[in-house]
């Protein structure tokens, strides 16, 4: 496949800061090749955008693998790639929660994410401190369950010691237009 040649040719330039493969059709090979090109530890990249891709399961399980090698990556897109499951989103959230995540920006906009990948990334991200935008727009199986999983990851207040430790670090939640009506005060 054409595209496995460019990403493994993209691991000779180790310089590299941003890779945008958006809409290139790369699928579940182009991640593996690309999970080889992020685990080489020299790799100096900052963004990534895999945006439009059809990515699955198994593509997003290489990417998080190779990621937890990846010290300088900062900003991640995986938007409207909906053949991601919540076996994924798992994978994703299990890196996340790792110490080494340097991830500042995620980008999961189109996903159709739902609840159950929602509350995965609240328990990750209470683990989290380098996260500092995470974008769910669009994601419209997300309920008032999955936000409020969310809301109490910002600001737990049921006690003070839960509201001093909630995560603070995340600024942007992209989220809908409008939240449900018991979450929005």
């Amino acid at each position: 496949e054409p595209l496995v040649d460019i990403i493994l040719a993209l691991s000779m330039h180790p310089q590299l800061k941003t890779l945008v493969l958006h809409g290139s059709g790369m699928g579940r090979n182009g991640c593996v090749a690309l999970a080889t090109l992020l685990r080489w530890r020299a790799t100096e990249l900052h963004t990534l955008n895999l945006s439009y891709n059809g990515i699955d399961d198994e593509g997003v399980e290489a990417l998080t693998l190779a990621l937890a090698n990846s010290r300088h990556l900062h900003t991640l897109a995986l938007s409207s790639n909906s053949s991601i499951s919540i076996r994924g989103w798992w994978a994703l959230s299990t890196f996340l929660s790792a110490p080494s995540s340097n991830l500042q920006e995620l980008f999961l906009a189109c996903n159709d994410i739902g609840d159950e990948g929602v509350v995965a990334f609240a328990g990750a991200l209470s683990k989290n401190r380098a996260l500092k935008k995470l974008s769910l727009y669009k994601n419209p199986s997300i309920t008032a369950g999955g936000w409020a999983a969310l809301s109490k990851l910002l600001c737990d207040a049921t006690s003070v010691n839960k509201t001093f430790l909630s995560n603070h670090k995340l600024q942007d939640l992209v989220r809908p237009y409008r939240l449900p009506s018991d979450l929005v005060s």
